[in-house]
């Protein structure tokens, strides 16, 4: 999967209200990003020769939904993106899942955790084989600045890099994370019975995501760095009030 905020509708012209239908998936494989519901569509706003797209926190999500099964024991999960509040409750950058199925029992969520903060303090990244919340940050860090988060999935090992830098990391086991099914801007899970949901609405700026079915090697890693840095490094500071 490849999401790129400047090239979010593709070959197609950006609505002038910025409102997002379609987030055109750049890496061949066609898992565009939908949300047909005009009020909970993010807004791509421009950032330099850039873009990010903004989730508001409140209902803004898009997914991808009903393509194959598909599974990975070993994953890469880059994302360039900034939070602009953390309200409680897991709030999330995006999440993974089989269909049907709650993400931490079989994908992946990306999110802040439990707790309002008003520092960004708490990445927690949990799925199948690391379950339980945990958090990966090791520092704190200020909100509204675009940082490069790497989430490597090995087979024995969850590990967390923010802007190359080595963070937290947890043990995991080698059952396979789903990736059938992708939300950006939410979690998908209920607790308890009945179908699953969106909830977990998180505000966050987002200029791109790549995802990988395989755990990327040392110097792969630093070739895409390469490229993120030259991409976004002189707007980290300059995202849209």
């Amino acid at each position: 999967l490849w999401l790129d905020a400047t090239k979010v509708n593709g070959t197609e012209l950006i609505p002038h209200d910025g409102k997002i239908a379609v987030w055109f998936d750049g890496s061949g494989n066609q898992r565009h990003m939908r949300q047909s519901e005009v009020d909970a569509q993010p807004i791509r706003l421009p950032v330099g020769e850039t873009a990010i797209v903004r989730f508001d926190g409140v209902d803004d999500v898009v997914r991808f939904a009903g393509g194959p099964a598909v599974s990975r024991e070993q994953l890469t999960l880059v994302a360039v993106a900034s939070p602009r509040r953390n309200s409680g409750g897991f709030r999330a950058l995006m999440a993974l899942n089989a269909e049907g199925q709650r993400d931490f029992d079989s994908g992946m969520t990306v999110d802040l955790g439990p707790t309002l903060t008003s520092r960004f303090s708490a990445l927690n990244v949990e799925g199948r084989g690391f379950g339980t919340w945990k958090n990966l940050l090791l520092s704190e860090r200020s909100m509204r600045e675009l940082s490069v988060f790497e989430i490597t999935a090995d087979a024995t090992t969850v590990k967390l890099t923010v802007d190359g830098v080595p963070a937290g990391e947890r043990p995991r086991d080698e059952q396979p994370i789903s990736l059938s099914e992708v939300t950006v801007g939410a979690r998908y899970y209920t607790l308890g019975g009945g179908p699953q949901s969106v909830q977990g609405f998180g505000s966050w700026d987002v200029a791109e995501i790549l995802l990988y079915g395989s755990a990327l090697s040392a110097e792969d890693a630093t070739r895409v760095r390469g490229y993120l840095d030259e991409k976004y490094s002189a707007i980290r500071n300059q995202l849209p009030a």
